[in-house]
């Protein structure tokens, strides 16, 4: 139930201003790169490393297939939404490695299109491995500040890293901040309270502010001895405050005067994390690596909504919750080459126990103990032309809840195959993958969010199969132009849905918002795009057109939406100065029976690179008087909404960066974990 739409599906995070090592057998395909098994090799031009500022603006003169750098918003994508896991000497990079990465010292870059087995635990598109032979000196540090002027809003970080013969120390200071001073959120409710008689209200927004404050300090070690062993730990702490995040609306309802109801969410939580990873070299070329990952969610999270009605007078409804989740995956893998092909196998082990108090009307506490197994193992190689990439996951999925057990067996089997011909590449690709549901939603406990809204939790609800077929083909038009047409399907069934049902509670009709595994979902695609480089690797155009068709459907409804997307930009760089601008239509989606489409968008930037010092200036949401918007309809034929949320604090978003970093002392060469494990689900109930 989306009664106001919350921040974290707002995604809050990308509206502040920003700056934008084994292989496989390989054959030449041209003279900047060579085709793997799983993906490509691509050894970049010297002016590809030089006139790169950071890793993105690096990727991005890269012209990747089917890779969208956003280098503003600091997103990496693939062009059908999918994130892209990137691993800078095979540790993930975050944010502030890829922002200050010395793009000078990469030897070489895989991109792997088709993700294998062993990346099946999250939901990556692709995967870019970046090799570097970094001179990690005596001491290295640097700071990156990218703050609005317009709207308090910004992200900022410092590092320090100091090794010592052949282990490394680092610290890592990230903050981000958004104040904003103008936000509504307007809706349109629909409640067919029988067959004869519906009720339609009209609330309007009144603007309010919106705060919250993020701060994460990361701490870790590091011993390589290379060719032999790497042993890596991270301690880490998020802290975030979200104080203000009130909604006001005046009510209009037949029969009555208008009124006022404020609805008030507030958040703060920490959430430090312990992370440990060894890998040993075995004989052979053979690997074995092992992750374990700690992770606890503390969350003081509260709702309170009131309002005024002149007849029925002050309504308020509410609860207070704290939370306490506590987690812990374990990850071992093992690889090895065996002539032309590569053999991987591993298993990753998830436990997690959650314990929520809500504190309202009723007090109650949820108990919830999760359990997620995945095993698998991956072939890839090539068979002449023909390279294969061809794993099989399992996967079992458990949670208990009191008395309540729902679990389910996964089978998880992935192909890919590509076959290039001269300048054509022509791919297919197939995997089955799980959609989970939240803790939240498999929550034993309900909470009423007004008079007319009452969300309730499904224990007994299940992960689902979601088939994914597609295919793709390549072409490339000298060195300078480069297109990709893809088109594919995705099918669940028995998805995750919101189910409405019309009940009545304390004698009052309400619409209890639920979940269930029920019907049908499809999505099928087809997009194009092309990558024209004027001037190499200093002028590129790029243009991506797409089109989307959704349908879903039960015994109770049918739904479709067909949409249409276009994205432009253009990015110039002139000796010390580097120039963007873009443009990209607002995305539209169907889920289930809700509908949700984002604001186009407007952005462009400019930067100037001074020896360690990166300038730079930037505007997004450009000539768009509204700022941010987002519109979210709900088509149940119970209970209907069409809510708009506006932001026009961050229409014409002006914003400053400034960077700078520092490297002295000897050569040192750490070696990153290639694991990757993270859990962020609290299980609390949100509105």
């Amino acid at each position: 139930m989306k009664i106001s739409l919350s921040e974290r599906d707002m995604n809050l995070g990308t509206l502040t201003m920003k700056e934008g090592t084994k292989n496989l057998d390989e054959v030449v395909v041209n003279s900047n790169g060579k085709v793997m098994a799983d993906g490509y090799t691509i050894f970049p031009s010297k002016l590809a490393q030089t006139q790169s500022t950071t890793g993105y603006d690096f990727l991005r003169k890269l012209m990747l297939p089917d890779i969208k750098v956003e280098q503003n918003a600091r997103k990496i994508q693939t062009v059908t939404g999918d994130e892209v896991l990137v691993l800078i000497n095979g540790k993930k990079a975050s944010v502030e490695e890829l922002l200050t990465l010395r793009t000078n010292l990469i030897k070489k870059v895989e991109y792997i299109d088709a993700p294998g087995a062993e990346f099946s635990s999250e939901k990556y598109g692709a995967v870019i491995k970046i090799l570097v032979t970094q001179p990690e000196s005596g001491v290295q540090g640097g700071f990156n500040f990218v703050n609005s002027v317009t709207t308090p809003a910004g992200e900022n970080f410092a590092f320090i890293r100091y090794n010592h013969k052949l282990s490394e120390i680092g610290l890592t200071l990230e903050n981000s901040y958004t104040h904003i001073q103008r936000r509504s959120v307007s809706q349109y409710d629909h409640y067919k309270i029988n067959n004869t008689e519906d009720i339609t209200i009209k609330r309007i927004g009144l603007d309010k502010p919106l705060y919250y404050l993020n701060n994460k300090a990361t701490i870790y070690f590091n011993h390589t001895l290379p060719e032999k062993h790497i042993f890596n730990v991270a301690i880490s702490n998020i802290f975030y405050d979200s104080p203000k995040r009130t909604s006001a609306q005046q009510v209009i309802e037949s029969g009555c005067t208008p009124y006022l109801s404020i609805s008030n969410p507030t958040e703060k939580y920490h959430s430090p994390e312990v992370d440990i990873f060894y890998l040993q070299a075995l004989k052979q070329g053979a690997t074995l690596s092992y992750n374990a990952h700690f992770t606890y969610i503390s969350t003081d999270y509260g709702y309170h909504y009131s309002e005024s009605h002149p007849i029925q007078g002050e309504r308020t409804y509410g609860y207070n919750t704290k939370g306490d989740k506590y987690s812990l995956i374990n990850e071992i893998r093992y690889e090895q080459k065996i002539k032309a092909m590569y053999l991987k196998i591993g298993g990753r082990y998830l436990y997690g126990q959650t314990k929520n108090k809500y504190i309202g009307v009723e007090k109650l506490e949820t108990k919830l103990q999760n359990h997620d197994l995945y095993l698998y193992s991956q072939i890839s190689g090539n068979l002449n032309k023909l390279r294969y990439s061809l794993g099989m996951g399992v996967n079992y999925i458990e949670t208990q809840q009191f008395n309540k057990i729902a679990s389910s067996w996964i089978i998880r089997p992935r192909l890919s195959l590509t076959l290039p011909i001269k300048t054509w590449d022509i791919q297919y690709n197939m995997s089955v993958d799980p959609i989970t549901p939240s803790l939240a939603m498999l929550s034993d406990v309900s909470q009423q969010a007004n008079v007319w809204d009452l969300t309730t939790g499904n224990p007994q609800l299940k992960a689902f199969h979601l088939l994914k077929n597609w295919a793709t083909i390549r072409k490339r038009f000298g060195k300078r132009i480069f297109t990709s047409t893809r088109f594919g399907l995705e099918y669940g069934n028995k998805p995750i849905i919101e189910t409405i049902e019309r009940i009545k509670n304390n004698g009052q009709i309400c619409f209890r918002h639920s979940y269930a595994n029920d019907g049908t979902q499809l999505q099928t695609w087809a997009m194009t795009g092309i990558q024209w480089q004027i001037i190499p690797e200093n002028f590129t155009i790029t243009s991506m057109l797409s089109y989307n068709y959704y349908h879903n459907s039960n015994k109770y409804f049918t739904h479709h939406l067909h949409k249409l997307n276009l994205s432009l930009e253009a990015d110039l760089t002139i000796g010390k100065w580097n120039f963007m601008a873009g443009y990209s239509s607002g995305q539209k989606q169907l889920e289930g029976e809700i509908l949700t489409e984002d604001s186009p968008n407007i952005n462009t930037s400019v930067r100037y690179h001074l020896g360690n010092w990166v300038f730079g200036l930037n505007a997004t949401n450009i000539f768009q008087s509204y700022g941010k918007r987002r519109q979210v309809e709900l088509l149940n034929k119970y209970r209907s909404y069409q809510q708009d949320l506006h932001i026009p604090s961050m229409s014409n978003m002006i914003g400053i960066s400034v960077s700078w970093q520092f490297t002295t002392g000897r050569k040192y060469n750490a070696g990153r974990p290639n694991i990757d494990n993270k859990d962020t689900d609290s299980g609390i109930v949100k509105f």
